[in-house]
């Protein structure tokens, strides 16, 4: 049974190497925003930046102990297309979120408003569970008085000083325990809020802690 473990530890070590990038660029940014109170698009710029430095060592380290070769003179080349990777991978992200993962048809329309860290970190979730549905983004107080709860004035779901969003209902009705469990998990290691409550009907609520620094009220 020595080599099922030697396979297993393989598949994790690989396992973690492709996920660190994404760690990186996702926790990064919440990290930066609410620790060092940096800007929205500042924390993400920076998030960046470290996700392509982590693909350029990636880059060298795969030449150097696969290919036995050494890319210091295309260094810049290999920086330019690790950016390059990232810019288009966050551009398409932040810009595009498939309607046939949105409760209502409406709603995909509202994706723009929701906080870049959100909708980079849903959009990359979609890479694990292609059946996550989106059931509320952004609301209004008419909205609250339509489903029959009292409207909450501090609600996440109403655009805040910055203009964002930030706080998405997410669909748990019909889905295994493991999957909703899984979500959970990884809004949670990003440094999201999460909560389950089942104020219209059982879901997540997934919402970007607010801090003083962040200059969001």
């Amino acid at each position: 049974m020595r080599w099922v473990a030697r396979l297993l530890l393989v598949c994790a070590r690989f396992l973690s190497v492709v996920i660190f990038p994404f760690i990186i660029l996702l926790k990064g940014c919440v990290y930066l925003h609410l620790e060092y109170g940096l800007a929205t698009w500042i924390a993400l710029t920076g998030s960046m930046l470290l996700t392509t430095l982590v693909l350029t060592i990636y880059a060298v380290g795969m030449c150097r102990f696969v290919l036995h070769r050494s890319i210091s003179q295309a260094t810049r080349v290999v920086v330019g297309a690790a950016g390059l990777l990232v810019i288009c991978y966050c551009g398409y992200t932040l810009l595009f979120f498939p309607e046939t993962n949105v409760k209502k048809t409406e709603s995909s329309s509202e994706f723009a408003s929701l906080h870049p860290f959100l909708r980079l970190s849903l959009g990359t979730f979609l890479l694990l569970d292609s059946e996550l549905i989106v059931s509320d983004m952004s609301r209004t107080r008419a909205e609250y008085s339509t489903m029959g709860v009292p409207a909450n004035r501090r609600s996440l779901h109403y655009p805040q000083s910055d203009g964002y969003v930030h706080a998405v209902d997410l669909r748990t009705i019909g889905r295994g325990e493991m999957r909703n469990i899984a979500i959970v998990t990884y809004f949670w290691v990003l440094g999201f809020n999460t909560l389950r409550h089942t104020g219209t009907a059982d879901h997540l609520h997934i919402s970007l802690p607010i801090t003083d620094r962040s200059g969001v009220l």
